[in-house]
């Protein structure tokens, strides 16, 4: 869940806005003339979505995905990474 500020507090409590978003790996919006303007976000959070939106984003992934949640999923024990090195 996002803590919202407005632009003016942002303006005021930048240093504290970024170290909540740091600290907690939060997402800090901040608003402007009635409506949502921006996001700022841990590194963390971004990259975590950018993973997300990369996976989403390739077909072979998905079906892989959609395969083990029918249950037909093709699973390797952990030791067959050991060869691929």
């Amino acid at each position: 869940m996002a803590t919202y500020f407005t632009d003016t507090k942002a303006r005021e409590q930048f240093p504290k806005m970024l170290a909540q978003a740091e600290k907690k790996g939060g997402v800090i919006g901040i608003t402007g003339q009635g409506h949502t303007a921006a996001y700022l976000l841990s590194e963390q959070n971004l990259m975590s979505l950018q993973e997300t939106m990369e996976i989403l984003a390739d077909p072979k992934a998905m079906a892989a995905i959609r395969k083990a949640r029918a249950g037909r999923g093709k699973y390797h024990p952990l030791s067959s990474l050991d060869k691929l090195g």
